[in-house]
């Protein structure tokens, strides 16, 4: 079956979004798909690899409005659209469920693509994308904000769960990455230039080093080359409000590793877990 975009109801550019588990996300999959020239047969494939279990079928009718899926389904297609946007060099184009409804304020007056929050971003300046970003970052009220037992215990779970020698909650500001939650040895506060995690936050998707030396991203990294010799890393996005990437759950080790279909599909449990934390 071909997947035909239907029309999106006009909204206000001042007025509230609603919520993207509802028509919203399924207008932008289907906006993203046409914008990439894929069907949902194209997409599955990608959906099952993020541990989707519907079948292409039925992934089809939900795309025709034919059919419901859970949220936690409509995330995983969500996720697939822009895994498979970043692969071909594009941007990230759908939010998933926990990017709220909240009233629209934009950072860039009289900009409309302002009001579409990260799906919009490709259409914004660089730095106007980038002062939407950080004044989504700011809202949360967590940049520089004490410790907090409701992070600190599920990065303990994470670390525990992977066996690693560090895990962290990480925000990234203009200029450095600020560390809300971290269970191990490193460093809290780091220069933005040099964190994993603005990685994680400049690609909006899950990030896996399997060897920091051997890849040519970080291997003069001095966080590789000294203290804590980081060698693996993954790290997966935390959003703000209207889908902007503020930071990553990131897991470190000082040794080589591999990161399963398995491990990804717990860290994005865990970050799931700490995204609800972020939205409360």
């Amino acid at each position: 079956m071909k997947l035909v975009l239907k029309s999106m109801p006009e909204l206000s550019l001042r007025s509230e979004l609603p919520p993207v588990e509802d028509w919203t996300q399924r207008n932008q999959i289907l906006a993203a798909l046409t914008r990439l020239d894929l069907r949902a047969g194209d997409l599955w494939p990608a959906y099952f690899g993020q541990g989707g279990n519907c079948s292409e079928v039925e992934i089809d009718a939900y795309l025709n409005g034919a059919l419901s899926l859970p949220a936690m389904d409509q995330d995983l297609l969500a996720c697939a659209v822009n895994d498979v946007s970043e692969a071909a060099g594009g941007p990230a184009l759908v939010p998933s469920s926990w990017d709220s409804a909240t009233p629209v304020t934009p950072g860039l007056p009289g900009h409309p693509a302002a009001d579409l929050g990260a799906a919009g971003r490709f259409l914004l300046p660089p730095e106007g994308a980038e002062a939407e970003r950080l004044s989504a970052l700011l809202k949360t009220g967590l940049l520089d904000s004490s410790p907090e037992q409701r992070f600190d215990r599920i990065v303990r779970d994470v670390r525990k769960f992977f066996s690693v020698s560090i895990t962290a909650v990480s925000l990234i500001a203009d200029d450095r990455q600020f560390t809300k939650s971290i269970v191990g040895a490193a460093a809290h506060d780091v220069p933005r230039d040099v964190a994993f995690c603005n990685e994680t936050v400049r690609t909006n998707a899950l990030l896996v080093v399997p060897d920091a030396r051997a890849d040519g991203r970080f291997s003069a990294n001095p966080f590789v080359l000294g203290e804590p010799h980081i060698r693996f890393y993954a790290g997966f996005p935390l959003h703000g409000r209207l889908g902007w990437n503020i930071g990553a759950l990131d897991v470190i080790d000082q040794k080589p590793r591999d990161f399963s279909t398995q491990d990804q599909r717990k860290l994005r449990g865990f970050a799931r877990r700490i995204q609800q934390e972020i939205d409360a």
